[in-house]
């Protein structure tokens, strides 16, 4: 697993400069690297389940 932050500070170490967390991500999406685990449910799903549990009974 890649984690972002602790892979900006690797590679900051190794350049001997800053680099933008922009400049991460367009690197791993040019090698083709994404992201494995989505999201599993919408944010407001459990409030969007409740309404329609009690619209149903």
């Amino acid at each position: 697993m890649v984690v972002v932050p602790s892979l900006k500070e690797k590679l900051e170490e190794r350049l001997g400069e800053r680099v933008a967390l922009s400049i991460i991500y367009q690197m791993l999406a040019r090698h083709g690297w994404r992201k494995l685990v989505p999201d599993t449910a919408h944010p407001q799903g459990n409030a969007l389940r409740e309404d329609w549990k009690k619209k149903s009974d």
